[in-house]
Parts: C-alpha cells; sequence; structure tokens
C-alpha cells in the first residue's frame, strides 16, 4: 500500500495531536497529583513557567529586533536598549510567573466539564495551528514561519477558551467550600487546600482565600446588592482574576503543539 502525500500529512497530524496530548496531560496530571507533597514538586512550576516564557519572549525579541531595524540608526543607545534580549527576558519571565501562578491553582480545581471541553480546545488549537502553518508557507518566511502559526493561534483560540470556560463557570461550577458566613466560606476555603511545601502552599492558600470572598459575595451578596453596575462589576473582576489563569492554560496548549511540532519537523528532516 502506497501512502499518498495527503495521507502522510494527515498520519503527522494525528500523530502531533497525540503527542500534544500526552505532554499536556502528563505535565497537568502530576501537577495535579503531587502538589502537596515536598519541595520537588516544584519542578513541574518551573517547567511551567519555563514554557510559558520562552512562549513570550522568543517572540518580543524577534518584534524587538525587527522594530529596531526599522526605526533605529544600528548600535545607537536606543537600539541597543531595544534589542537587549535581558531586558525582555526579565520582563517577560516576570509577567510568566504570575500567570503560571494563577494557571496552576487554577486546574487544581477544574471541574470534569472544563477538562471535558479542554480536550476539545487541545484538539482545536493543533487544527487552527497546522492550517495556519501550511497557509503562511507562501506569505511568511519558513524561519518564522511556526512561530506567526503559534501567535495567531494563540490569539484566535484565546476568545474561544474565554467564553467557553465563563459560559462553564456560571452554569456548571460551584466550590463546595461555599458556606451561609463569608467567615465560615473563608476559613473553609483555607483548609481545603495544602501542600507540605510553604512557598507552594502560600501561594495556594491565597489564591483560595480571594476566590473564596469573591464566590461568597457572587453567591449571596450579590442578591442584596440591587446596584446593577455593582453587581456587573463584581463579577468581572472576578473574571478579570480568573483571565490570567485561563490565558496561561491557553498559552501553554498552543506552545505545547508548536514545540512538539518542531521536534516533529527536526526529526523528518533529519
Amino acid at each position: 500500500m502506497v501512502l499518498t502525500k495527503g495521507d502522510i500529512i494527515n498520519l503527522n497530524n494525528l500523530k502531533l495531536l497525540i503527542a500534544s496530548y500526552t505532554m499536556i496531560f502528563l505535565i497537568l496530571s502530576i501537577w495535579i497529583n503531587s502538589y502537596y507533597y515536598d519541595c520537588f514538586t516544584l519542578i513541574f512550576p518551573l517547567i511551567f513557567i519555563v514554557l510559558i516564557s520562552y512562549s513570550f519572549i522568543e517572540i518580543k525579541i524577534q518584534e524587538r529586533i525587527c522594530f529596531k531595524n526599522c526605526y533605529f540608526i544600528s548600535n545607537s543607545f536606543f537600539a541597543k536598549i531595544l534589542s537587549s534580549k535581558i531586558f525582555t527576558i526579565v520582563i517577560y519571565f516576570i509577567a510568566s510567573i504570575l500567570m503560571s501562578i494563577s494557571t496552576l491553582y487554577a486546574v487544581i480545581g477544574f471541574s470534569k466539564t472544563i477538562w471535558l471541553y479542554l480536550t476539545i480546545h487541545i484538539a482545536l488549537s493543533t487544527l487552527i495551528y497546522k492550517y495556519l502553518y501550511i497557509k503562511l508557507a507562501t506569505t511568511i518566511k519558513p524561519n518564522y514561519q511556526a512561530l506567526f502559526a503559534r501567535e495567531w493561534t494563540i490569539n484566535i483560540t484565546i476568545p474561544i477558551i474565554i467564553i467557553a470556560y465563563i459560559y462553564i463557570m456560571i452554569n456548571d461550577f460551584e466550590p463546595t467550600y461555599l458556606k451561609e458566613s463569608l467567615k465560615e466560606t473563608w476559613s473553609v476555603a483555607s483548609n481545603s487546600i495544602y501542600s507540605r511545601c510553604e512557598i507552594v502552599n502560600y501561594f495556594l492558600k491565597l489564591q483560595r482565600e480571594v476566590d473564596s470572598i469573591f464566590w461568597w459575595i457572587m453567591d449571596n451578596g450579590t442578591e442584596h446588592i440591587k446596584n446593577r453596575v455593582l453587581n456587573i462589576s463584581i463579577w468581572f473582576s472576578f473574571l478579570f482574576i480568573n483571565s490570567f489563569a485561563i490565558l496561561g492554560v491557553n498559552r501553554f496548549i498552543v506552545q505545547v503543539v508548536y514545540l512538539v511540532d518542531k521536534i516533529f519537523n527536526r526529526r523528518y528532516d533529519l
């Protein structure tokens, strides 16, 4: 049996999808099932931070170099600042830490519905990435083809995952720590998450306590607040805090697809 070019492409896409599923769920599941152990579990947040920061830094360095070459005289003071890799790495590494902390906390409390949606989202992200990668072959230079496909995939899938997350949170999820009083809710929420690693324990408890306050206000307080604008503001504040986690999950998924695809392409080139 002779495989056609189309069969080979479909087979490679299937391999990419399976490998991406494996990497994404392996990293997240190990974290979820080990965060409460000793500080050796910090290796998984570190992996997550490296992946997220690399996805930012790689594109931003290229953007700064292009911007410098277009508008500034070579070797001028501003040209050197704009093209400084250290400055770019520090800024986006800090941003990636904040996004990663929020994401790693959020995945611990994901409902079955959210996990089910993520399986669909991974497949969708993979298909969009491969479609853009092929379409950009006649437009973008080969060195930047995968990079542009990744960034455009991230931008396209962001509104999709945000809408899905908001719908699920409003209609299909309510934390078990919600009680009648705010003090009891806060106390139960704080005690519902624990890690033997002090650093991990501190950030997880802090995030859980903040979430518990917002959930109690939305579940109990908004019924007694007649101001519609204030009610909407409370919801948007809660969604804004959680948006870092959703943006992080989305970028993590697409980044894994991008890296796995690069590994496969390099192997095929060899």
